[in-house]
């Protein structure tokens, strides 16, 4: 099409834009061999029109020789080829950091030893770990006041509303959960408000440390502590 736009302005300099915009146009496919078939094709075309078919008119317009500006054009159609896939190359090892973090973190989050969920502002289950889902069974999709204990909602509300107003947007508490099997667990709550950025909304991350034998333990140690008192 560019050509076509090239040949009916019988190859006036105005007229060469249309090549660099076809090549930009073509660079958003990001694939390097278009680019350089798109070069290949305007070095054919502009020996053919400007050296060969055009050669006395083209003399006749500019008064320089005719092989003075496709040569400066080429040379500049090139350096925009060149510079479309340097940026590509730069674009590509950004993403593939980017990537690589994200790998990394997705890494530590499925594998980390205590339980972690990302949480919609309102409470939803969006992703949760290995080890959470070890101790709930699944969750996703679900409220988190779907698996607090009944008698412990409270502590759960008084932690959000913590989270929402503190200087640190995170709250940290002591709840009884549902697990998986039925039975109640006692778990330490961690919460942190994550606010929303480009491309991303905003999100709770939640930490739950099971700490039930270490609850139980405090348990018998006040007991112990008591009878001796009494004693």
């Amino acid at each position: 099409a560019a050509g076509i736009v090239v040949r009916y302005l019988e190859g006036s300099a105005e007229s060469q834009f249309a090549f660099l915009l076809a090549l930009v146009a073509v660079s958003f496919y990001q694939e390097w061999r278009l680019v350089l078939a798109g070069f290949v094709y305007v070095v054919g075309f502009q020996i053919f029109n400007f050296v060969v078919m055009y050669r006395e008119a083209y003399v006749q317009r500019y008064g320089v020789d005719h092989v003075a500006l496709p040569v400066v054009f080429l040379t500049l159609t090139l350096a925009l080829a060149a510079l479309l896939i340097a940026g590509w190359r730069l674009a590509a090892t950004g993403e593939t950091k980017r990537a690589n973090r994200e790998h990394g973190y997705r890494f530590g989050f499925e594998k980390a030893n205590i339980g972690m969920a990302v949480l919609t502002p309102s409470g939803e289950f969006i992703d949760a770990n290995e080890a959470l889902t070890g101790m709930l069974g699944p969750v996703a999709g679900t409220n988190i006041r779907s698996v607090v204990h009944t008698d412990d909602l409270s502590e759960l509300g008084q932690a959000w509303e913590d989270m929402g107003n503190g200087a640190t947007q995170s709250a940290t508490t002591w709840m009884r959960w549902r697990a998986s099997d039925g039975r109640a667990i006692w778990g330490q709550l961690s919460l942190s408000f994550l606010p929303a950025r480009k491309h991303r909304p905003a999100t709770i991350l939640l930490q739950l440390e099971d700490s039930t034998r270490a609850h139980h333990d405090e348990l018998r140690l006040e007991r112990l502590i008591q009878g001796r008192d009494e004693f």
